[in-house]
């Protein structure tokens, strides 16, 4: 029998890693790992507003570190889910944003279905909840 945990795919730690590479542990300390297809709604919803986001609001809105940020929106350049775009000011200084391919919005109209689906089940809604 598969458990809740296998089915979305997540990864339950006794243990967290620190920026400096030290770990803390803790009897009631557990850290849930998002899996893939979470992180990828959270950060094409983030560009979808506004009219795209910098990777710096792209990292605090979807609440992940630099490295993993960076390895997301590369996936998601490469996949066609995302586009970049340069911007520049009068200050000649340059900005990039990155916005949704019509492809990145697809992707999030069907988990939008996809959730709909599940949410008409007998599942705890808020076990689902990670796509709000």
């Amino acid at each position: 029998m598969r458990t809740q945990e296998s089915i979305l795919g997540t990864d339950v730690q006794s243990s967290v890693t620190l920026g400096s590479g030290s770990r803390v542990r803790g009897r009631n300390h557990k850290r849930t790992r998002r899996p893939s297809l979470v992180i990828i709604s959270a950060i094409l919803r983030a560009a979808s507003r506004n009219g795209g986001e910098s990777i710096t609001m792209l990292k605090q809105k979807a609440n992940l570190s630099s490295e993993t940020i960076s390895r997301y929106v590369k996936y998601l350049l490469e996949r066609g889910l995302l586009v970049a775009v340069e911007l520049s000011d009068e200050a000649s200084s340059f900005h990039r944003l990155f916005r949704p391919t019509e492809l990145g919005y697809d992707f999030l109209l069907k988990q939008k279905e996809l959730m709909n689906l599940i949410s008409d089940s007998d599942y705890d809604p808020q076990v689902f909840n990670f796509w709000d």
